[in-house]
């Protein structure tokens, strides 16, 4: 055998420990990139979808209770009114003069009025 056969033998038995080496060599270069993006996707599909589908109910809700803020201020507007009317005497005076009249033109209609029942200090 010629030294050039003994030599490329001896290359061959070292190329599986070379090819090895590499493969090796190859997979510590490309770590961190594949644990970054595998983390990424962990993230992404375990923290991220549900979050965002957590935001968009929470929206919703935000949305209803925006509405339902809105009605009960406008009802709050409302009862003001009423008190502040019941506290006037005029206004009073005037439902006293409304009972008294439709009690006139109709004498057998029922005429009971509860918010002067109300005001008189009788329960509603």
């Amino acid at each position: 055998m010629s030294s050039s056969v003994k030599e490329r033998r001896a290359k061959l038995r070292v190329l599986p420990g070379l090819l090895f080496a590499k493969t090796l060599g190859g997979l510590a270069f490309w770590a961190p990139v594949v644990l970054a993006t595998g983390f990424l996707a962990l993230v992404a599909f375990n923290g991220l979808t549900p979050a965002l589908r957590e935001q968009r109910r929470l929206e919703h809700k935000s949305a209803q209770m925006d509405q339902v803020s809105d009605q009960l201020i406008r009802e709050e507007a409302g009862l003001e009114r009423v008190l502040k009317a019941q506290a006037d005497p005029m206004y009073i005076e005037r439902l006293r003069r409304l009972k008294t009249i439709r009690a006139e033109e109709a004498p057998k209609a029922d005429t009971s009025n509860r918010l002067l029942d109300h005001l008189e200090g009788r329960t509603l």
